[in-house]
């Protein structure tokens, strides 16, 4: 009840609904009787992520991330192992954790939250190239965070850590997790064709990412790069579904992963003041000057890395795709969320390590805390203002894609007319189709319904019905086409297929 309430307020409020909800969490935490949730952290990390780095690689196009590999590598791999040493590093220095520890929670803070950016960033009408290097950014830079992570707790525990030892760990981590999530999604794809039933396809999508996430984590890779592998191979193949069970897939997964989301972003408000109750001993002036430091030097490094990825990519970049303006670089380095992911991560550190309890780590959980706080509250609340004041949108991916649009409607009467051409349609019924194709091609409204078009009952004889399944279908080739040349986003792309996945139900 507080997540549909919340989120309604946050929509007439005009805010991103993930701020809402964290502070709202929070407002809820410190009412007297309330109780602190017990946030397990492998429960957590099962029921929660996989569905939902999963759901956001289904939608996410590979060739963009094939197009855009090099900005991602950099910020998921380079970005997130220069944090987790320039916070090591601080936290070492200023505050006196022990190296292990400070590099857990470099590592923690490192990577930003595939829920969180992707919440945020999507109301805020960026260029397509902008999301798409975001959300790549966060599908992947999980799986090097929790590499290092898991490296990181087991030297505090240990004598001594191998670098040689360090860098296989981290390799298998990340190599293993992509494998067994590409065997997981060569399974699935292979049983979906035995498959007509769409509700039961729709409960072994659900399926998908726990069935990667579970034996990856066992054999100790990233159950992480898993899922996101899992969802990106099976995503890649979504068109060879039938309509109907793309349009409920598609319902189902966007409450699912409402629901998923709006719980985490209020269970992390609301297990704050449980994390604050645990640092009783130590002053609350450290607590606010460590935690204002940390946040800084995660958000600074983050600006400063924007810009530097401009002189390391232009010489590998011949065709000039990688230009961004100033305000793109300002937009992409102030959207660096962190979320429930970071949260868990710190919350499952060992209470103690090699006999001995591990240092620092309540304090390390509350400085995450008020990172994820800090990255999420400031620039939720200001990259909407940032974004119209630097004229970072997305209008020129709205032309290209209005442009596609058009493509696939002119394609469509060209169809019209080769079948009134070849006698396979009559007159009366094709001039009918010409004026509904003309009208949206002219205005690329929402497409029509039968009974609003005048003298519907030609267009719903045979014959009329018989040619709308052609043209729809006129309209998927020329959609595939589209997407084979990269004339169109993926994003823009699945929308169209939708609209002609509920044109098809009309006249199937």
């Amino acid at each position: 009840m507080a997540i549909a309430l919340l989120a309604e307020l946050a929509r007439r409020l005009h805010l991103p609904y993930p701020v809402l909800l964290v502070l709202s969490g929070l407002a809820l935490g410190f009412v007297p009787g309330v109780p602190a949730p017990t946030l397990d952290p492998d429960t957590f990390f099962f029921f929660f992520l996989p569905p939902l780095v999963y759901s956001e690689a289904f939608v996410y196009s590979t060739d963009d991330l094939k197009a855009h590999a090099a900005e991602i590598f950099l910020l998921a791999v380079g970005l997130v192992l220069a944090t987790t040493l320039a916070v090591a590093a601080i936290a070492n220095a200023a505050f006196g954790l022990p190296w292990a520890a400070a590099f857990v929670l470099g590592a923690v803070v490192g990577p930003t939250d595939p829920v969180s950016a992707t919440a945020v960033i999507r109301r805020l009408g960026v260029s397509g190239r902008m999301v798409t290097i975001l959300e790549g950014e966060a599908l992947v830079n999980d799986g090097t965070a929790l590499a290092i992570y898991r490296i990181a707790v087991g030297g505090a525990g240990a004598a001594g850590l191998s670098l040689g030892h360090a860098l296989a760990e981290f390799l298998w981590v990340a190599v293993g997790g992509v494998a067994v999530g590409g065997m997981v999604a060569w399974t699935w794809t292979r049983i979906r064709r035995r498959l007509s039933e769409p509700v039961v396809e729709i409960t072994f999508s659900l399926a998908t990412p726990f069935a990667a996430y579970f034996p990856a984590e066992r054999l100790g890779a990233s159950g992480v790069l898993a899922a996101v592998t899992a969802g990106l191979v099976v995503g890649s193949q979504a068109h060879t579904m039938s309509a109907g069970t793309r349009l409920r897939r598609e319902a189902f997964w966007e409450v699912l992963v409402f629901l998923l989301n709006s719980s985490i972003f209020l269970l992390v408000g609301l297990t704050f003041p449980d994390i604050l109750g645990r640092l009783g001993g130590v002053p609350t002036g450290d607590l606010i000057w460590h935690a204002v430091v940390i946040a800084a030097t995660v958000m600074v490094l983050r600006l400063a890395w924007m810009f530097l990825m401009t002189p390391v990519l232009s010489p590998l970049d011949p065709d000039h795709r990688w230009r961004p303006r100033p305000g793109e670089l300002v937009v992409l380095g102030w959207s660096g969320m962190r979320g429930g992911v970071s949260l868990a991560a710190a919350m499952s550190i060992p209470v103690a390590a090699g006999g001995h309890p591990f240092p620092g780590r309540d304090e390390i959980v509350f400085l995450t805390y008020m990172v994820v706080l800090a990255t999420l509250v400031v620039p939720g609340l200001t990259l909407g203002p940032l974004v119209r004041r630097l004229e970072v949108g997305a209008e020129g991916q709205q032309r290209r894609d209005d442009r596609a649009r058009a493509q696939i409607l002119r394609a469509a009467l060209e169809h019209i007319d080769e079948l009134a051409r070849n006698d396979e349609l009559p007159d009366e019924i094709a001039e009918r189709l010409r004026e509904i194709y003309e009208s949206r091609l002219d205005t690329l409204a929402p497409l029509l319904s039968p009974d609003q078009v005048e003298g519907g009952g030609a267009e719903s004889s045979e014959a009329g019905l018989r040619a709308r399944r052609q043209l729809i279908a006129a309209q998927r080739a020329a959609l595939a086409e589209l997407e084979s040349s990269h004339d169109i986003g993926s994003r823009a792309a699945r929308e169209i297929e939708r609209e002609l996945d509920l044109e098809q139900r009309e006249y199937s």
